[in-house]
């Protein structure tokens, strides 16, 4: 009898361990408390015609991450858009003849300025 109660004692520690630290990992959830997500945004460009430089001084002044993500041709750029449902980016810099193309398969949305939660527009020259 005494072992069920000292092997019991040790289940109901674990078990009161347990709810603790699940308690613990979902507060947030629990009180609404949001994760900060982290300020970014993922470009589609030319490889090297964005200069490494501007973009970490972007990055320092603004907060915001920057993520490149390169293509060699336009129909390599829009292969990529085509077969990859997932692709998350915010801005795809394509040339001129292809985004005529990307908008006859519905590749490119407008911008939904409702979306756009910021005060200041950043303009490089």
């Amino acid at each position: 009898m005494q072992n069920v109660f000292k092997y019991g004692l040790r289940i109901a520690f674990v078990v009161a361990w347990m709810m603790l630290i699940y308690l613990f990992l979902m507060a947030p959830t629990f009180f609404g408390i949001k994760k900060i997500e982290e300020k970014s945004l993922r470009i589609y460009t030319w490889a090297n015609r964005i200069d490494e430089n501007i973009i970490r001084q972007f990055e320092h002044k603004t907060g915001i991450k920057i993520y490149l993500n390169y293509y060699e041709s336009s129909e390599e750029l829009l292969t990529k858009i085509e077969k990859t449902s997932s692709l998350e980016c915010d801005l795809i810099i394509p040339s001129a003849y292809i985004i005529q193309r990307m908008i006859e398969k519905e590749l490119i949305k407008k911008i939904d300025k409702e979306k756009c939660h910021f005060g200041r527009v950043w303009y490089w020259i």
